[in-house]
């Protein structure tokens, strides 16, 4: 996992809960001024002019905050991703979701209420250094998870429902009415909350960050197959026999050129471009054999 990738996220969350905030006190300070110039049977010039001055610095840092959103969204996404091919390739077994819904998982309407927080917190126990040496097996499935990870999404299912019905229902309350000073409170209520989870979220990506070390420069070595799975050696060459079926669940690392991607591949913390990756499977005498018939990851 990279280290850097983890810094830049949790600066982004906590950098656009910072700019939430901002957002929510500025609904906060245009709902007293409010109140003062609705409380006017004839307002002043002076009050309607600071009343819509508000006004516009109120939505103004709502916008900010929300194109900081979106950025901090596609960030958080791509370490989404990357944090859970770091704790799969640990040697986790009996994984019920897989690396692509992290970001799938966000688009599925309804569906990207719950789904996202259920692939967290895989990641979440995977990554667990309670779960032992790699591989893991699936001694991950019944560690708990971590505080951040519910208060995280506690608040931005919270931030954002409560966000949603608020600023739809200010167009069509009267501006004058206690309808329109409930819609405001709901709008600030939500930015709240949605600064909250960001918190919550910088914390937990951070601490899932050091959980999965950074793999550092690549470099040649020995594969070392976990005592489960067959014995299967990775060449660092082109003129050996490879075949393809085997998805790498060691820990150390090792570069070898992959035939399918004509890449150098680093296992196991490269496997960007897909899960298996052509390899020769050493005989006896440490000569590449022929491909067994029998599956060459039996903990799959």
């Amino acid at each position: 996992m990279s280290a850097g990738l983890t810094r830049t996220t949790s600066g982004f969350l906590w950098g656009t809960s910072g700019l939430y905030l901002i957002a929510a006190a500025s609904f906060v300070w245009y709902l007293f001024v409010w109140n003062d110039w609705a409380g006017q049977r004839s307002p002043s010039a002076a009050a309607v002019q600071s009343t819509t001055e508000t006004e516009a610095a109120a939505f103004g840092f709502l916008s900010i905050a929300l194109i900081g959103y979106l950025v901090t969204a596609v960030v958080f996404i791509a370490w989404f991703f990357q944090a859970y091919r770091a704790a799969q390739s640990r040697g986790a077994t009996t994984r019920t979701w897989a690396a692509g819904w992290a970001i799938g998982g966000w688009v599925i309407p309804f569906a990207n209420f719950v789904i996202p927080k259920l692939v967290m917190n895989e990641v979440d126990r995977m990554s667990n250094p309670e779960a032992g040496d790699p591989p893991i097996g699936d001694r991950w499935r019944t560690l708990p998870r971590l505080e951040s990870s519910d208060t995280w999404w506690g608040l931005f299912l919270l931030g954002a429902l409560t966000t949603a019905v608020g600023s739809n229902w200010l167009p069509y309350a009267d501006i004058k009415s206690a309808s329109y000073a409930t819609a405001l409170v709901l709008v600030a209520c939500g930015m709240a909350a949605t600064a909250g989870s960001g918190f919550a979220a910088g914390r937990l990506v951070r601490t899932i960050g050091d959980r999965l070390p950074d793999p550092g420069p690549m470099s040649f070595g020995a594969a070392v197959p976990s005592p489960d799975q067959v014995a299967v050696s990775a060449w660092p060459s082109t003129d050996r026999e490879w075949i393809r079926g085997y998805e790498w669940a060691g820990y150390e690392e090792q570069t070898v050129r992959c035939l399918s991607c004509r890449k150098d591949v680093s296992f196991p913390t490269g496997l960007k471009r897909h899960g298996t990756h052509k390899i020769a499977v050493p005989t006896e005498d440490g000569t590449p054999g022929r491909p067994p018939t029998e599956s060459l990851n039996p903990g799959e």
